[in-house]
Formats: structure tokens, C-alpha cells, sequence
């Protein structure tokens, strides 16, 4: 009656759900388990090997040597140039463009200057203060524009890269099964782009930054260490080795180096400013405990000089001035 008053068309009840969908969902679901259960222990043990190679490296490299490593400007101009370099290696060695030479054109793009910016967004800053007076919003949420934007790049640069690299295999009749070290290593590094793209959506998505897929980060960089390694297989297979070539691959490899330096230095010094914080908020606690049992000591000094002087008070003058007991409390 209610609804034929208000003219509103009659309840109905809720249409199930399609079961393409739900399996579509299933599927999915499945899938990003098996991601979060299979990618950490693999991420974390690289990122150990890495770190123990890092710490070597720090304790042999000549300081001067070190600090033109870490100075982001290596990397900001770096990337770049061995784009360049690896471009003209290509076009020597088959002697003009084709079909395969956009493969590694595309490739060196996305990787070797798109990722590798990508992933010192959050940490030297320098495009933040950059590109901070034409983007609205917070210094994080601009690193995470920057961030997903170079992504996207690198991720479209790679998608173009591979399908020139297939059309080539295609059209000379080649075999599309990866057989060499620098076609697995390729394909490991597309897949974990795909995982890193699946992680980083959600991550958005969720809004639960600090609370999940922590393991993307470390993720990330591990796909960065395949990707370089891909470049440098790639290099080493195709082109002759002659000094120009060798100067790319250890220049590739120095790159790896300088982005690596950057985030571990970057990430030492987060964890010494938090824990100084922890340890400030620690001395903050401890010091208000003392302070608050000063305030009892004096009070009870107060309580007992006022006692001793005989005030208004004090427990010996409530029972009274001539009486028996008040004297002796005096008294005592």
C-alpha cells in the first residue's frame, strides 16, 4: 500500500549474481593469493644478496668514487645517455632500423630511464621539487603521481618492445619459445612487471598503504634488478664485443649500482630519523614518570613540614590544642 501511494514501482528481490562474474572474481582472487604467497620469500632473499653485495661494494669503492654514485645527478643523466648509446650500438651493428631494432630501443627506454626514475621518486625527491609548482596536493601524494606515471611509461615502452621483438620472430619464421638467458630473463622480468602492476592497483585501490602489500617495494626492486640483467644478457648475446659495446654493458651496470646506492642510502637514513623519534618519544615517557614522582616527594615533604610546624592541617592540630593526644604528637 505504501508503495502504491508514493507510486514507487513494487519491491523486487535481488537478482543473483552472474556466474561468470563471481568465477571472473574466484579467479582472481586465486591468483593474488598465490602472488602474495609466492613473490615475498623470492623478493626478500634477493633483497638480502643484494644488500650483502651493496655493504661489499660501500667498503671497497674509493670515496670519491662512492660519492659520484650516490649524487642523483648520475642517475638523472646516466639513463638517458646509455639510451642513446645502446641506440647507436643497435643501429652499427645492423646497419640500419629494423623490426629488431626497435626491441631494444623500446626496452632501454622503459627501463633503464623510466623505472629507474620511478623508483627514486619516493626517495632522493628531486622530481617532486621539479614538478611540485604546476601539481596540487601533498609531497606524497605528488611522489605518487610521478610514480604511477613513470610506471605506466616504462610499462608501455616494455608491451611495445616485446611485441616488435615477436613480429620480428614472427616474420623470419623464428621460434616464439624463449631458449637464450636473455629471453628468460625477459620474460621473468614482463612477469613481474604484470605482478608489480596487479600489486600496485590494489595498493591504491585499498588505500592501506602502510598496512599491505608492504612486499611491493621490495618487489619493485627486484624487477628492476631483472630488467638490467635482461639489457645486459641482451647486450652480451647481439652485439660484437668491442670496447664501445663492453663501455655500454659496464655503463648499464654502473647505473644499476648508482640507483641501488640511492635507495639503500635513502633508506638508512629513514630508519635513523624514526629512530630518533622512537627514542625521543621514549625519553618524553620516561621523563614525565620522573617528573611525576618529584610532584609526589615534594608533597610529601610539604605534608610533613606542615606536621612538624604544627598548621591548622596537620593531623596534631585537628585533635586539638590542649588535649593530651595533640601534645604528645607534638611532642613526638
Amino acid at each position: 500500500l505504501y508503495y502504491r501511494q508514493q507510486q514507487l514501482p513494487p519491491r523486487t528481490m535481488a537478482e543473483p549474481e552472474n556466474p561468470i562474474r563471481r568465477a571472473y572474481l574466484a579467479c582472481g582472487r586465486a591468483i593474488f593469493a598465490t602472488i602474495e604467497r609466492t613473490i615475498p620469500p623470492f623478493a626478500t632473499f634477493a633483497d638480502n644478496m643484494r644488500g650483502m653485495f651493496l655493504t661489499s661494494v660501500e667498503k671497497r669503492t674509493p670515496p670519491f668514487i662512492y660519492h659520484a654514485l650516490i649524487s642523483p645527478s648520475c642517475s638523472h643523466v646516466l639513463g638517458p645517455m646509455l639510451m642513446l648509446g645502446l641506440i647507436m650500438a643497435v643501429v652499427q651493428t645492423t646497419g640500419r632500423l629494423t623490426l629488431f631494432s626497435f626491441h631494444p630501443i623500446f626496452m632501454s627506454f622503459g627501463c633503464a630511464t623510466c623505472m629507474s626514475e620511478a623508483l627514486l621518486v619516493y626517495r632522493n625527491g628531486h622530481l617532486v621539487n621539479v614538478f611540485s609548482d604546476i601539481m596540487g596536493g601533498t609531497s606524497r601524494g605528488q611522489a605518487r603521481a610521478i610514480h604511477v606515471t613513470l610506471n605506466i611509461m616504462a610499462g608501455t615502452f616494455v608491451v611495445l618492445g616485446l611485441t616488435f621483438i615477436l613480429v620480428n620472430k614472427e616474420y623470419y619464421g623464428k621460434s616464439l619459445i624463449p631458449h637464450t638467458t636473455h629471453s628468460l630473463v625477459g620474460v621473468a622480468t614482463i612477469c613481474m612487471v604484470v605482478v608489480q602492476y596487479v600489486i600496485g592497483v590494489a595498493k591504491i585501490k585499498s588505500n592501506q598503504q602502510h598496512s599491505r602489500h608492504k612486499f611491493h617495494g621490495v618487489a619493485g626492486k627486484l624487477t628492476y634488478d631483472l630488467a638490467m640483467l635482461a639489457i645486459v644478457t641482451g647486450c652480451l648475446e647481439f652485439l660484437p664485443w668491442t670496447p664501445y659495446n663492453l663501455g655500454v654493458v659496464f655503463s648499464f651496470w654502473l647505473l644499476w649500482l648508482s640507483i641501488q646506492l640511492q635507495h639503500r642510502l635513502s633508506q638508512r637514513k629513514e630508519q635513523s630519523e624514526s629512530g630518533k623519534e622512537r627514542s625521543g618519544s621514549d625519553i618524553g615517557r620516561g621523563g614525565g614518570g620522573s617528573d611525576q614522582s618529584d610532584d609526589n616527594d615534594n608533597s610529601r615533604d610539604r605534608e610533613a613540614l606542615m606536621g612538624a610546624r604544627g598548621d591548622p592541617e596537620s593531623p596534631g592540630r585537628k585533635g586539638g590544642e590542649g588535649g593530651d593526644d595533640g601534645g604528645k604528637r607534638k611532642s613526638e
